[in-house]
């Protein structure tokens, strides 16, 4: 695992850790949940670079080792998509040109929010396939009575009124995650989930075209037991992406018989020989083809 730093286009540093191989089948670039730092994906990490995928991680501006210079009141949540995560796909790409030999094995696995705002990044075109991990558009409406009212309350509540003349929202101590965000970050999450269309409400005035453009193979996993993303706002997110191909497999976590899976199982190394494994083969069969995954079986 190497340390790698990159520039976003509007000149703010990310930090991120780079997973090599030898010889690597493709290139696989991780987008994080929501105030999950990158390190929780490091074992994932290690996984694929054991099976031929350099892996690349990074931190979102003002969160984990990616430091905001300015005021972090003034980063909106969509910079992570539209700046964050187009400047990593562009390093990734990058480092698929320089260590693959060529740059077409280039794939992302976004963990909630990494696969909300993929469309946002100009740089998504350069992807060949993407994994969506437990990713939807959370209206606090779709979700079943009474845990809406719970939602509905983080959202309206919580979310602006702690954010609210502040720089960062304090998002540890509310037991949200295990670290704080920019408060812009947090009062956008909030006005995005009181609206039914999510980030791709109209008031957002958000450049939404990479969505509809984005024509690549998309694997959607979501689970039965993620009070996060329930199925109806993981369906509602893929129905933005109008030209992908969609594999959407919704996944019962007493069919794999190992416990719980949630909102941040997938990347527990628990799910090593079933979640983990169906990614992989899922990334070969796109990389490689059908007679390379049935050898590697």
């Amino acid at each position: 695992m190497q340390k790698i730093n990159f520039e976003t286009q509007d000149g703010q540093q990310l930090q991120g850790f780079f997973y090599p191989c030898e010889n690597p089948l493709g290139t696989v670039l991780v987008a994080s949940a929501l105030g999950v730092p990158q390190q929780f994906y490091k074992h994932y990490g290690h996984f694929l670079a054991q099976n031929g995928y350099q892996c690349v991680t990074f931190d979102y501006r003002g969160t984990g080792l990616s430091k905001f210079v300015g005021d972090l009141s003034d980063v909106q949540l969509s910079d992570w998509g539209r700046l964050d995560l187009n400047a990593a796909i562009k390093t990734a790409h990058e480092l698929a040109q320089k260590n693959q030999g060529n740059d077409d094995n280039l794939l992302l696995v976004g963990h909630s929010i990494g696969g909300q705002v993929l469309g946002l990044a100009e740089n998504a075109s350069l992807l060949k396939a993407a994994i969506f991990v437990a990713s939807s558009a959370p209206y606090w409406r779709r979700w079943p009575h009474p845990r809406k009212l719970y939602i509905g309350f983080v959202c309206g509540v919580m979310l602006p009124l702690l954010s609210f003349a502040r720089n960062t929202y304090p998002a540890r101590a509310v037991g949200l995650s295990s670290m704080d965000l920019p408060a812009g970050c947090a009062r956008d999450w909030g006005k995005w989930m009181r609206d039914k269309d999510y980030l791709f409400g109209a008031k957002f005035g958000l450049p939404l075209a990479g969505y509809k453009e984005f024509d690549k193979p998309i694997l959607s996993l979501s689970f039965d037991d993620d009070d996060f993303a329930p199925k109806v706002n993981v369906d509602y997110l893929l129905d933005f992406y109008k030209a992908a191909k969609i594999e959407n497999e919704y996944i019962s976590q007493h069919s794999l018989g190992l416990g719980a899976i949630d909102h941040m199982g997938f990347f527990k190394q628990k799910f090593r020989n079933s979640l983990w494994q169906k990614s992989l083969d899922w990334m070969s069969f796109q990389t490689q083809g059908a007679s390379k995954v049935e050898e590697a079986n």
